[in-house]
């Protein structure tokens, strides 16, 4: 037996990041940093976007120690603001 399909959804959506509003992150901690991630195209389904931490700011030590280094833009959501907390 074969089948035949069509996708009817196949568009690719870009996600931006930019750090939100008082989510500075300050040296004198602890203090919170937030950042924003915005898709440019609205989904049936949750976005779920994998992350990577650079620069000077050492996990665990500098901030909290992520549990997952996951964010997740909820389904016919355009924003998410996601937090990391415990700057020090």
């Amino acid at each position: 037996d074969t089948g035949t399909g069509t996708i009817v959804d196949d568009d690719n959506a870009q996600v931006s990041v930019a750090k939100s509003a008082g989510g500075d992150a300050a040296e004198t901690g602890p203090d919170d940093g937030q950042f924003t991630l915005t898709i440019d195209a609205l989904s049936a389904t949750d976005t779920v976007i994998s992350y990577t931490l650079t620069g000077a700011a050492t996990e665990g030590s500098d901030y909290a120690t992520i549990a997952t280094h996951e964010a997740t833009i909820a389904a016919k959501v355009q924003k998410s603001s996601n937090g990391l907390h415990g700057f020090r």
